[in-house]
């Protein structure tokens, strides 16, 4: 599928590399733009124009009370953006076609509002399931670079230029500390292996901070064996691990 054939629909549209499987399967993935989409999702059978809006009416009532209370630093908050979001943006039309969508083995859909991400591993199948949205609501296509980026990908490694200097990019679980002396001691951990290992400041100072909690994230490890001695040392931190590799064509 040509890339103008996205650029025609929505020239705007961003083309960008797909770097990993998405869901440790899928290729492909548009991103559109599609407020009040949750309306849609629960539903076994289509619904008329009018029971959508009835169901966009509803939210509009719910986040309009939510915005009659003063919620402070409350995450509520976002109802003032949700509620004008829903209100000026929502396509009625786009939620008719996006309920006729239904998930398969080869096609997966995933509604993070205002968003909905539509996986494949056929650009074919993505163009067909998304060229009747309004054209500009298709946001984003995220496709391998070339058939040797792809061969990568399918072998379940990630593309990353850090693959010139790290093995794997090892992902760190969420987990709750009984005390912060054994949290930061992951940090002591990291800072002794040097350049064995590469981590971001933002991930320093979450693992630094005074909350017991740690939300977890991403590092990268030159080796096997400095990957051993992270599990060694914190098992219960360690999630999956994955390798990487230069997207060099």
């Amino acid at each position: 599928m040509d890339i103008l054939s996205w650029t025609n629909l929505n020239p705007t549209v961003k083309i960008k590399n797909t770097v990993k499987l998405y869901f440790n399967q899928y290729l492909y993935k548009v991103k559109l733009y599609c407020p009040a989409a949750g309306v849609v999702r629960y539903n076994s059978g289509l619904m008329t124009r009018q029971d959508i809006e009835e169901k966009v009416e509803m939210r509009l009532k719910i986040l309009g009370e939510f915005k009659k209370y003063n919620w402070g630093g409350s995450w509520f908050s976002i109802s003032d953006k949700s509620y004008t979001e829903l209100k000026t943006r929502t396509c009625i039309d786009d939620l008719l076609i996006l309920q006729t969508i239904k998930p398969k083995d080869k096609i997966k859909i995933l509604i993070t509002e205002p968003f909905v991400n539509v996986y494949s591993n056929s650009e074919q199948m993505l163009w067909d399931t998304c060229h009747n949205f309004s054209s500009n609501r298709i946001l984003e296509l995220s496709k391998p670079k070339d058939c040797k980026s792809e061969e990568i990908l399918n072998q379940g490694k990630f593309i990353n230029h850090l693959a010139e200097k790290y093995m794997y990019q090892v992902r760190l679980l969420s987990y709750r500390f009984d005390n912060l002396e054994s949290k930061h001691k992951l940090v002591t951990v990291l800072e002794n292996l040097d350049a064995d290992v590469k981590y971001s400041l933002r991930l320093k100072n979450s693992i630094l901070s005074k909350n017991y909690y740690f939300l977890g994230g991403n590092i990268y490890v030159k080796n096997d064996s400095t990957v051993f001695f992270i599990k060694l040392n914190f098992p219960h931190l360690v999630g999956k691990i994955y390798p990487l590799s230069c997207d060099d064509t």
